[in-house]
């Protein structure tokens, strides 16, 4: 669980297994922003998502995103994000979810469904996909295919 300032992204509050998932010490954390924990690549979406509950369009979202661990890593989780207001501040509060394994098993998967496991070159239902795809958006005449 992550609590961060919505207007800032200055993060209060952190607990335990949120600094075990970033393998970062509270100090290091805490005081810090919301955007430097983020991979740069998810901050653009997740920025938009937080501003859009802030102004109350959304009550509240989810998404999978990055986190960069402290040791240069990426982590992969599953971001709860909720809105609220405390003393007239607003605060988002975010529940994390690690879900590297899980990616990393559906990628797995996703790669045996598509190649052959002895010599690893793509399969033939991966050729078909792709030698489709060339076919639809190339020019006419300008692909060959040789075998």
């Amino acid at each position: 669980m992550t609590l961060a300032a919505v207007d800032t992204g200055l993060i209060v509050d952190v607990n335990e297994p949120m600094l075990e998932m970033l393998g970062a010490e509270r100090d290091r954390v805490v005081g810090h922003t919301i955007r430097e924990i983020t991979h740069p690549d998810d901050w653009d979406r997740n920025h938009v998502l937080l501003e859009r509950a802030a102004t109350g369009t959304i009550a509240d979202y989810a998404l999978e995103k990055r986190y960069r661990r402290d040791d240069g890593s990426v982590v992969w989780a599953q971001t709860s994000v909720s809105v609220f207001e405390d003393n007239g501040e607003m605060l988002a509060i975010a529940h994390v979810q690690d879900i590297t394994e899980q990616r990393r098993a559906a990628e797995q998967l996703r790669w045996a469904a598509t190649h052959d496991e002895l010599t690893r070159l793509p399969n033939r239902s991966q050729f078909t996909a792709e030698l489709t795809e060339r076919l639809v958006s190339s020019p006419v005449g300008t692909t060959a295919v040789l075998f």
